[in-house]
């Protein structure tokens, strides 16, 4: 009989770190080989010892918009030379959007010195579950085996490996910031939560955000109230749900189970919301959008007490980590949030972790499959084209059962009644997959590693503190250490 580890609730075999440290010295070999080659693909400036300039720019037709991120200092100086439509400022980082004549254009204002990459556009999307990827036959098998487990469970997974439980550390007072496609703020499960909703999918005439704090504005019910009106007028919700990516994200992070009776209770219940809905009800956003939210985050973040964001989106586009989104992200770090960041489902390849997981400072997060034991094969894998080892930690990500939206239909529920109706567990709630859903997970145990410190030390830990605590609380998959597929490991708590 193999050697057993014991992690949470359930154990896995020591089989399975061997397997891990193989295809890491497979995939090492794989992205030695294909690196060079790799890195030309996405543009010829990552190989030129700048790496300011984006992939594709040298081939789009031109006058075209692109992003030039910029030290805030000397944003002035790139207005002077090109056509600004638009700027976001995180203190020491302005990015621009600015109309470039020509691909030498971008070349001059790339060989400044004070300007940090210039990008091209892309667009951020959240996949609800991977089964429907086209590549989809690399992981139905094993996705069909996990899930024949988790419809006959009845109990929490979560639970099975984090060894803390919903009132240890239970996040009291702690802002979380989620950006996503909004929340069903008057969920049972959730309602108790939710502080202050913003929209980003519906702004005043001005192009402000709509924003209702909660006891300030009014109840939630009154919010509900505004909300259908807006809908009827324009036939979208400001802060309602009505996708249901965002309501599943929250509620593995405060969900407080009243629905389920205790079956399904979220990790840190305690924390208070501040929820952004920056992505529409068919689950994407513009980076215009993602930017407009991250500014919000870094200049309301001291207002609200933000002490950690959870991202459960990304794109899968080559970036060295300069690229817009990342480096906005990465200046959130830098003013004292922890951001927990999903690697994306690109499958286990070299490469393929998203934007802005590639950022070196956010916690990237990959997906664990709990009924298995074994990384979910769905789960994007590292390098990041900028030599970063990603991801950081992995965490539960297969069939993970989290509230759906009860106040509108989401359009995941419809999917889901309409060609896999047993992802319903029960009214209120869902099963899916997705390095989405672990990336909340993780998010909720850097609450109660904040929460830990602060009893501990009597004050806030600074982000890599709250990385270094996670990293004693993971068991390493890899015996080697850090790898490309796990990170420093599966979080489970102290052990």
């Amino acid at each position: 009989m193999s050697e057993q580890y014991t992690g949470g609730g359930y154990q896995y075999d020591r089989g399975v770190r061997a397997a891990i440290i193989a295809l890491t010295l497979i995939a090492l070999t794989i992205a030695i080989a294909v690196y060079t080659p790799t890195l030309q693909y996405f543009g010829n400036e990552f190989n030129t010892g700048s790496s300011k300039v984006g992939p594709g720019l040298a081939s789009v037709n031109y006058p075209n918009a692109v992003y030039v991120a910029v030290n805030t200092k000397y944003a002035a100086s790139v207005a002077d030379t090109a056509h600004v439509l638009r700027m976001w400022t995180f203190g020491n980082l302005t990015i621009m959007e600015v109309i470039a004549d020509s691909y030498a254009q971008v070349k001059q204002l790339a060989s400044y010195p004070y300007v940090v990459s210039i990008y091209g556009y892309y667009q951020p999307a959240q996949v609800p579950e991977p089964i429907s990827n086209a590549l989809a036959f690399l992981t139905q098998s094993e996705l069909e085996q996990s899930l024949d487990k988790a419809e006959l469970a009845n109990y929490d997974i979560i639970y099975n490996v984090s060894r803390l439980g919903p009132t240890d550390y239970p996040g009291n007072n702690i802002t979380v910031c989620i950006i996503d496609t909004g929340i069903d703020y008057l969920d049972p499960d959730l309602s108790h939560a939710v502080w202050v909703l913003v929209s980003f999918t519906v702004t005043t005439s001005s192009g402000q955000p709509l924003v209702w704090i909660n006891g300030v504005n009014g109840t939630l019910q009154q919010a509900w109230q505004v909300d259908q009106m807006i809908y009827a007028e324009t036939g979208h919700y400001a802060w309602m749900d009505r996708f249901g990516h965002g309501t599943m994200v929250a509620g593995i992070i405060a969900s407080s189970g009243v629905l389920s009776n205790g079956k399904y209770i979220g990790l840190t219940p305690g924390v208070r919301l501040v929820d952004i809905k920056a992505f529409n009800a068919s689950g994407v956003a513009s980076i215009n959008t993602i930017l407009n939210a991250l500014e919000w985050v870094y200049n309301n973040a001291e207002k609200y007490d933000i002490r950690v964001c959870s991202f459960s989106w990304g794109v899968p586009v080559a970036s060295n980590g300069n690229d817009p989104v990342s480096l906005a992200t990465e200046q959130l770090v830098n003013e004292g949030i922890v951001v927990v960041v999903a690697a994306g489902n690109s499958y286990l390849f070299p490469y393929t972790i998203n934007v802005p997981a590639v950022a070196p400072k956010v916690i990237a997060v990959g997906a664990w499959d709990p009924w298995l034991h074994e990384v979910a094969f769905f789960s994007s894998a590292g390098p990041a084209p900028n030599g970063e080892i990603k991801p950081d930690f992995i965490a539960p990500g297969v069939w993970i059962t989290s509230d759906i939206p009860t106040t509108v239909v989401s359009v995941m529920q419809e999917w889901a009644l309409e060609y896999m109706p047993q992802l319903i567990k029960q009214p209120g709630y869902m099963m899916d997959c997705g390095t989405s859903f672990a990336t909340p997970y993780v998010a909720a145990m850097a609450v109660k590693a904040i929460q830990y410190y602060y009893d501990t030390y009597h004050k806030y830990p600074t982000p890599q503190q709250v990385k270094d605590i996670l990293i004693q609380w993971s068991i390493p998959i890899n015996a080697a250490g850090k790898d490309i597929f796990t990170g420093y490991g599966l979080v489970v708590g102290p052990h």
